[in-house]
């Protein structure tokens, strides 16, 4: 795992954690075991979020490297002018 997704797997997993957590409390559900199972199951919805984002977020910037550079990928499409 890139240090990208793993950032973003933390950063997004405290996020869910906080919010199912405070769902958790409002439910009334205020024990240990909540918590803990809020928090697993926050890492384990981030996980899979913060491997695409991160692999998007590389697409993205290779594309706009390639686009900066001048270098445009070729259409295989013909253009009714050719």
């Amino acid at each position: 795992m890139d240090r990208l997704a793993l950032f973003l797997t933390w950063l997004s997993a405290a996020a869910v954690a906080g919010a199912l957590i405070a769902v958790c409390a409002v439910m009334g559900y205020t024990s240990f075991w909540a918590i803990a199972v809020s928090i697993i199951l926050a890492i384990s919805i981030a996980y899979p979020s913060a491997t695409l984002v991160a692999r998007n977020l590389r697409k993205w910037q290779k594309t706009n490297e390639r686009a900066k550079n001048g270098d445009q990928a070729r259409s295989t499409k013909t253009e009714p002018t050719e």
